[in-house]
């Protein structure tokens, strides 16, 4: 496993602030310039800051019950890759997600990969980790 980063760290608080119900708490952890893009096969579609946050909420109000993250690699402090279990509902979301933060250490950005496709999530790492 990875050390830990500022990203990992803030991918942590997000989603700890998001099982808790706490939607205040989930949006302060995003930069005000938050963009979520999700390239999974289906799904292709990208989210500024609010709509995340209201694409989340949908999530929590279908039973969101735990997440499990496995950190695969950072780069540097600002960008990681994970593997990412979301139990919603019953069911379990598995996707690779690639995050970075700010100066500031608040999400700024995340790419959702599905779960096989390796290749493509560390070409994302690389992109974001160049940001900083």
């Amino acid at each position: 496993m990875e050390a830990e980063n500022s990203a990992v760290r803030a991918m942590r608080l997000a989603a700890d602030a998001l099982i808790a119900g706490d939607i205040a708490s989930f949006s302060d952890a995003l930069a005000g310039d938050y963009a979520y893009e999700d390239r999974r096969k289906g799904l292709q579609l990208s989210h500024g800051k609010s709509d995340f946050i209201e694409h989340a909420r949908v999530i929590f109000d279908l039973g969101l019950e735990s997440y499990d993250l496995e950190v695969l690699e950072t780069r540097g402090d600002r960008a990681a890759l994970y593997r990412q279990t979301w139990h919603v509902g019953g069911f379990e979301v598995v996707g690779l997600l690639v995050g970075s933060v700010d100066a500031e250490g608040k999400a700024h950005a995340a790419v959702m990969f599905d779960g096989e496709d390796l290749g493509a999530a560390r070409a994302e790492l690389e992109v974001q980790s160049a940001r900083y």
